[in-house]
């Protein structure tokens, strides 16, 4: 969940139109001949800014949709953005769900049904198997129900959720898991919180972002210093409260946004009774 950069309209335009008249290519002839309805489907998708609700998918033909998967499994040299953007599978967070790395391609409209944005820079998402819950689940039954687009939605690049923790207790001189419950950080109502309640329910909450997060609490709670090195149980409130968000701003800018697990992670740690928390036990917590 974080802003992408992607090429300019006009590169992408250089870009599929050096592809669909490539004479080279296995399906040039089928590629030239569907080269000016593909051209208007994607100028469809830039228009709606990818929103479901504005898009139908199209009948295609059985070959030209083989063809455009063919040519997201296998790109030739003109498709430089998607050559580029599997290039970097396994660098930077998950921009669907926020986790720590990158393995796949997610399409924001899936390929199965949409199979003229195969190749789209801006249906492509770098993501981790969180894309898996999604499958061809692709939006709600009524307006805004819809997945967060980090192409579109310049809301993504604000604090999106917080992480309430509640239960952690010792046994036996050792930290257990807490309680970890995910929510919308953002303002209720809202075309912006009605998008991100979609996302939250349909994926996120399919992910292990809970879990995760409950046990970088536990972790903290049993070691503090490994998480705040520069954090002491003879600080003030605000002292301890500064270490976070010191560590907070190297999340946001290592993972590239504010939404990446980690950064959600120190956000909610900074706030609130979870704050409390380590106040009243930071003697155990710092040392």
């Amino acid at each position: 969940m974080r802003i992408l950069d992607t090429p300019s309209n006009i590169q992408l335009q250089s870009q599929h139109t050096a592809t669909f008249h490539n004479d080279r290519l296995k399906d040039h002839r089928i590629l030239r001949e569907w080269a000016i309805f593909l051209r208007g489907r994607f100028d469809c998708f830039q228009a709606a800014e990818g929103n479901p609700f504005e898009l139908d998918s199209s009948i295609l033909s059985e070959d030209i949709s083989k063809a455009l998967l063919r040519l997201y499994r296998s790109p030739p040299k003109t498709l430089k953005h998607l050559i580029e953007l599997k290039g970097r599978n396994g660098l930077g967070s998950c921009a669907v769900c926020g986790s720590l790395h990158n393995t796949q391609i997610d399409h924001y409209l899936p390929k199965d049904v949409f199979p003229e944005y195969a190749v789209l820079s801006k249906n492509l998402i770098p993501a981790c198997n969180c894309n898996q819950a999604k499958w061809k689940n692709y939006k709600g039954t009524s307006t805004d129900e819809r997945f967060i687009n980090p192409h579109y939605d310049q809301f993504s690049h604000r604090r999106l959720l917080y992480v309430r923790f509640s239960n952690a207790r010792r046994e036996y001189g050792t930290w257990i898991a807490p309680s970890a419950k995910v929510e919308l950080h953002i303002a209720k109502g809202t075309r912006e919180h009605r998008i991100a309640e979609f996302h939250l329910r349909e994926l996120l909450d399919r992910t292990k972002l809970s879990e995760w997060q409950a046990e970088q609490f536990r972790m903290l709670c049993q070691g503090g210093r490994r998480y705040l090195p520069g954090a002491r149980s003879s600080m003030t409130s605000g002292q301890i409260k500064k270490e976070i968000l010191t560590e907070l701003r190297k999340a946001d800018y290592q993972h590239g946004g504010s939404n990446n697990w980690r950064s959600i992670f120190f956000f909610s740690i900074s706030r609130g009774r979870n704050f409390d928390f380590i106040w009243k036990n930071r003697a155990s917590i710092f040392g």
